[in-house]
């Protein structure tokens, strides 16, 4: 399951909903604002996940989410 916040998490949330579903996802604050202005992050099964971009949090989340990315 990813938890995502869509305000602070510099995810594109519909590329991602495209790469591993809607059902995967909850849309909600995940308390790090502060922490990581520049980053993307999530988090993905209870561990908190940062990336440089968009694109590549992704990619990570798809592969461990057990998906395929493009």
């Amino acid at each position: 399951m990813i938890k995502v916040c869509e305000h602070c998490s510099n995810i594109d949330i519909e590329e991602l909903k495209e790469t591993v579903g809607d059902k995967n996802i909850v849309i909600g604050c995940i308390d790090n604002c502060a922490a990581y202005k520049e980053k993307a992050y999530a988090i993905i099964n209870d561990e908190l996940v940062v990336e440089n971009n968009s694109n590549d949090w992704i990619i990570k989340a798809s592969k461990m989410m057990g998906k395929k990315s493009n």
